[in-house]
């Protein structure tokens, strides 16, 4: 969920609590209102600090994932704030950018607005560095998301920290069943190294 201004997202955790989800993810890394495509709320340190205590005191007992964007004088400082002021959970990353693409024959912007955020395969490195970063820098757990098409992408993921990972775009780039098929090759991988779960390996690149 998200908000155009800092208030706004109080009112929107309230209605998303009426459904009672399981999580509240929280979208700082979108631009505001005034300026569509300008400076995120996560670019801010006092935004996600004011916006994280609002969205904890309307979420009650839900957890709350805020989800960061890399475009912020420090991300590590960014996940600290969440910590600090109650979050359960780091999302990491949201899309980087803005960037654009241009429809050759009708020859103008592909995007209605011209530039939009850029995600799918290209930002995996960014989001796998910011998983590491935040995961070796706070005790919130982080879900990593970013370009993950793979089994192997989304055991680099673990291993850098994440707890949980995340997978948009990749189901672009393949289909509905690439979940099942990631799943089924994570299981091929501990079978063939006698693990009977991942544990052993999440955050193994940080010791």
């Amino acid at each position: 969920m998200s908000g155009h201004f800092t208030l706004e997202f109080g009112e929107v955790t309230r209605r998303a609590v009426e459904s009672e989800p399981d999580l509240i993810e929280v979208n700082v890394s979108c631009p505001n209102v005034s300026s569509e495509f300008g400076t995120p709320f996560g670019a801010h340190e006092r935004d996600v600090e004011h916006i994280t205590r609002i969205v904890k005191k309307a979420a009650g007992n839900i957890p709350v994932s805020i989800k960061l964007t890399i475009h912020c004088p420090s991300l590590i400082r960014m996940a600290k704030i969440c910590e600090e002021n109650g979050a359960d959970a780091i999302t990491a990353i949201n899309t980087v950018g803005p960037g654009m693409l241009i429809d050759t024959g009708v020859m103008k912007p592909v995007l209605a607005n011209t530039v939009g955020g850029v995600s799918g395969p290209a930002i995996f490195p960014l989001a796998l560095k910011a998983v590491y970063e935040i995961c070796g820098n706070t005790r919130l757990p982080v879900i990593g998301t970013g370009g993950v098409r793979t089994a192997d992408e989304a055991l680099q993921m673990i291993m850098a920290g994440a707890c949980m990972v995340s997978i948009g775009s990749g189901v672009y780039y393949g289909d509905i069943e690439l979940f099942t098929h990631i799943n089924r090759e994570l299981c091929f991988w501990m079978e063939e190294r006698d693990m009977k779960n991942l544990k052993a390996v999440r955050g193994i690149v940080h010791e």
